[in-house]
């Protein structure tokens, strides 16, 4: 029996027989997508960010999704609340480092974020680990370098235990570390970084996952529904056209399609 793969099936059961509230603070630009993904999952979006009001809801919901796209002074005040809440009920809680790579603002408040809360699942790109690692920005926008894999993977474990969360690093192989345990999975489809809000979308993914199970297979779950379901696609077909198919197949993917098709290693 494959210990993964029966822990990959349990939590796939959670997300189909129950229904978490999943809240995210997150940027206008992937919002909607984002909220239809995760009720193609079976959950409850709320995006919820007045300061006023994200106490209330935080404390209502099931896991916290802080997206650090397009970020904004009444977001990040938002934030902060959200977070202080989630660690005190607790549920868990996730920062998805997207700009910081590009924005010092950004990497300023991840670093502080992290100095003040305790997070379940901090993920990037290469370039946004490679930041928060080196503590300095190291690109002119939101996308990657190309960056040799197995420097991200020594620093996303050393990460993993500076600040005792779990580390997703998403690149041409995708790094999921935490607990003394490494998995590298190589799925996916290069056009998945041509659409906008991608990564924010595996954020969403992973916050239902994790709203069922906190643990690294349910990130490695995730992880398998957005890359398994970008696979496959006509390559003929213009950008607009694929992703409509990618959402398509997230909301019909099936467990034995992601046992069939995953390619990972266990470090």
């Amino acid at each position: 029996m494959n210990k993964l793969f029966d822990n990959l099936e349990c939590i796939y059961r959670g997300l189909k027989n129950e229904n978490k509230t999943i809240h995210c603070l997150t940027n206008p630009i992937a919002i909607n997508d984002m909220a239809n993904v995760i009720l193609s999952l079976g959950q409850s979006p709320i995006m919820a960010d007045n300061p006023r009001e994200v106490k209330e809801i935080t404390e209502k919901s099931a896991v916290l999704l802080l997206n650090l796209g397009n970020i904004k002074d009444y977001r990040m005040e938002a934030m902060e609340k959200s977070a202080k809440v989630a660690n005190l009920i607790p549920i868990p809680l996730i920062l998805d480092l997207v700009g910081v790579s590009a924005s010092k603002l950004r990497l300023d408040f991840a670093l502080n974020l992290l100095k003040a809360y305790k997070f379940d699942l901090v993920k990037g790109n290469y370039s946004e680990i490679y930041s928060l690692y080196e503590e300095k920005t190291s690109t002119s926008g939101v996308d990657s370098k190309d960056l040799d894999y197995l420097s991200i993977t020594k620093k996303a474990n050393i990460l993993s235990q500076k600040y005792d969360t779990k580390i997703l690093a998403s690149g041409k192989k995708d790094i999921v570390c935490g607990n003394k345990q490494t998995y590298i999975l190589a799925n996916g489809d290069y056009r998945l970084k041509k659409i906008t809000g991608s990564g924010c979308i595996l954020g969403a993914i992973c916050a239902c996952s994790l709203a069922i199970e906190n643990s690294l297979e349910a990130i490695i779950l995730g992880l398998c529904i957005e890359n398994i379901s970008s696979e496959n696609i006509d390559k003929n077909i213009g950008m607009a056209s694929f992703k409509l198919k990618f959402l398509d197949k997230i909301s019909l993917i099936d467990i034995e399609t992601i046992k069939e098709r995953i390619a990972y290693e266990k470090y």
